[in-house]
């Protein structure tokens, strides 16, 4: 499981079929009961603790992604032509900063 990017779609649905497998490995003791040895219990731990960073990866790409289409609907919202009518209503605590006379209009380039 990589940290970075994006998840594939792939993986999309992975937390759901490997929660699904093991509910149905776990289906047939509930009503008998089971004794794990630790070796079971280690390997529950971790397969638990693999679906938790999975879930949240999960989490933080659906939360990333509601944040950026929030913003981009307030940036989209915020036009030029509302700043401007900003700026020119009384007692606006919106200003335009002045123009600052660069020493090259190249970038720099001579």
């Amino acid at each position: 499981m990589s940290a970075a990017g994006p998840l594939p779609a792939e993986e999309l649905r992975i937390v759901s079929n490997r929660l699904a497998a093991l509910r149905n490995r776990l289906g047939p003791m509930a009503h008998g009961g089971c004794h794990l040895l630790s070796c079971d219990v280690v390997a529950l731990m971790e397969e638990l603790a693999d679906l938790t960073g999975l879930a949240k990866r999960l989490e933080n790409e659906i939360s990333a992604r509601r944040w950026n289409e929030k913003a981009r609907a307030d940036r989209d919202a915020l036009d030029t032509a509302t700043v401007l009518a900003e700026t020119r209503r009384a007692n606006s605590n919106v200003a335009l900063l002045p123009v600052v006379p660069r020493p090259f209009g190249d970038g720099g380039r001579r």
